[in-house]
């Protein structure tokens, strides 16, 4: 599915699924500035102590469990809106990798729209144009 998402050099519009999101996720997480060696690093031991749900998922190439890698992104999204179920499906953070799946299905309204996304940027108050790819 086409979405837009943030990258180091700004926004971009990609074809994305479950897998690349939970790397672009890692990504994101690390900061962008030698990300790949950090994501590669990481143990996924988070400042609380706890282990981000994404860690296993980090890389792309092997094999996952779709059904394990479902529940991790449901798991990380629930741990991003502080363990409350009912604020996951009221998410405003549309440029977040996993934003479109953050619930058993597929969240559709999410999938690039060139109008509607670039007047998003543009009220967001963002100096970015959106590359695609």
């Amino acid at each position: 599915m086409k979405k837009i998402i943030r990258t180091k050099d700004g926004f971009r519009v990609t074809n994305i699924n479950r897998r690349r999101a939970c790397r672009l996720m890692c990504l994101e997480c690390v900061g962008w500035d030698d990300a790949d060696k950090q994501v590669d690093e990481c143990n996924g031991k988070m400042i609380d102590g706890s282990v981000c749900a994404l860690v296993d998922f980090k890389d792309m190439a092997g094999k996952q469990d779709p059904t394990k890698r479902k529940r991790a992104i449901m798991d990380f999204c629930l741990e991003c809106m502080g363990d409350d179920g009912l604020a996951i499906s009221k998410c405003s953070a549309i440029f977040c990798p996993v934003h479109a799946y953050r619930n058993s299905a597929v969240d559709n309204s999410v999938l690039y729209n060139p109008e509607l996304s670039d007047k998003i940027i543009l009220e967001l108050g963002l100096n970015m144009s959106v590359k695609s790819i």
